[in-house]
């Protein structure tokens, strides 16, 4: 790897590792700690998804007109203050503000790195630097719960918030290693005319829309599987099997990805198609077993492997054409793609907790994924084509 590649990757698997950590002992701070109810942990989910969507353009604008470096720097220092804040018994409004500022500068961490990434590292480089990214953010959730146990058990309950505030300054000192933009992929070489920015415009929408669509039939299901797989006649256990079952499509896929050839010129529609559809047949096969009422949890966790599988190959080649096709409107491109996975994953799962008590759990499964593959379908036979952008 080169000096630019390492940082970049060391930065953002630091940043990731935080996130993950923290937003898991800030949920065990808020039941365990703060004794707080249905409707307190709700308001903890609002409050972690609500900056990500309410700010996310502005934050796109920001990085785009200014240095994303400062921006970087800033959030990763915004978040070890307020995790380490987080400590301090304050009571429990405090502690939900003190998450709305964590939770602030921490939609500005993942698309300021974009950025930066998208100036700084040569084309061939930024698909296997995505797959990187993929990988070492599905390791971080895969390991952060197991490690936020460990370091509660061994030195208290803060000790989790104290290593996430230290990884982001550690972070941040990487951070300051990175150079500024220089070379092929600086924003020299990309500066934004008002040609570029027009056309890169229109190349945002198409991919923001199956982005949309897939998370939208995902999150209809998502919260909704252990109560599905419970009322199918498991046990818990199988909740936590096939998480794993995905957790390892996802690790493999990314590693595949990462290691492997680089596609050639990306397009939106021969390229995401293929994964969004496979990740809604497995919700479909999924209906169709339960449906059969001779269940496996073999066959449900190949499914949720290949649902793995499909949605880090999703969400590398989305990073990858972003990247490739918006050179000098990257932030706000990354920016809407963000704000539009917090939409849906803030308002999907009460729709999908209706549906499952309306019509059932088959109702559920088999509708989300069949009316999923329709609408991407839909998308595929009218998005246009992108083009990369040079001047």
């Amino acid at each position: 790897m080169t000096t630019p590649y390492a940082v970049l990757l060391l930065t953002g698997g630091l940043s990731a590792l935080a996130s993950w950590l923290d937003f898991v002992a800030i949920l065990t701070f808020a039941s365990y700690i703060y004794g707080t109810d249905g409707y307190g942990m709700a308001l903890i989910g609002v409050v972690s998804l609500a900056p990500g969507i309410l700010l996310a353009r502005a934050v796109g604008r920001w990085c785009d007109r200014a240095d994303a470096r400062r921006a970087l720097r800033l959030s990763l220092v915004v978040r070890a203050l307020s995790t380490a804040a987080l400590c301090l018994p304050l009571g429990y409004v405090a502690f939900v503000v003190l998450v709305a500022f964590r939770s602030t500068a921490a939609a500005v961490s993942p698309i300021a790195l974009n950025v930066v990434a998208a100036r700084q590292l040569r084309s061939d480089r930024l698909h296997a630097y995505f797959a990187h990214q993929n990988l070492v953010g599905n390791l971080s959730k895969i390991a952060c719960p197991a490690l936020g146990a460990l370091l509660a058990r061994q030195f208290g309950d803060v000790a989790a918030l104290v290593a996430a505030s230290a990884l982001c300054w550690a972070g941040w000192v990487l951070c300051m290693a990175i150079r500024a933009d220089s070379g092929s992929g600086s924003m020299r070489e990309w500066a934004a005319t008002e040609v570029t920015r027009k056309v890169e415009r229109a190349a945002v929408g198409p991919i923001v829309a199956p982005v949309a669509l897939l998370f939208g039939s995902v999150f209809l299901v998502n919260n909704q599987v252990p109560l599905i797989l419970n009322r199918a006649g498991f046990d818990p256990s199988t909740f936590a099997a096939i998480l794993t079952c995905s957790a390892l499509g996802n690790v493999l896929s990314a590693s595949v990805s990462a290691w492997g050839r680089q596609p050639g010129q990306p397009t939106y529609t021969s390229a995401l198609l293929l994964p969004a559809v496979v990740q809604l047949a497995s919700i479909v096969w999924v209906a169709w077993l339960l449906a059969r009422d001779v269940p496996t949890i073999h066959l449900i966790g190949l499914a949720f492997f290949m649902a793995g599988l499909a949605s880090a190959r999703f969400a590398i080649l989305t990073a990858w054409i972003v990247g490739e096709t918006c050179r000098a409107h990257v932030g706000q491109a990354f920016a809407e793609i963000q704000r539009w996975q917090g939409i849906m994953m803030l308002v999907a799962p009460a729709i999908g907790a209706w549906i499952l008590e309306t019509y059932g759990s088959i109702a559920l499964l088999a509708g989300a994924g069949l009316a999923g593959i329709v609408l991407m379908f839909g998308w595929r036979l009218t998005a246009s084509h992108p083009r990369r952008v040079a001047n």
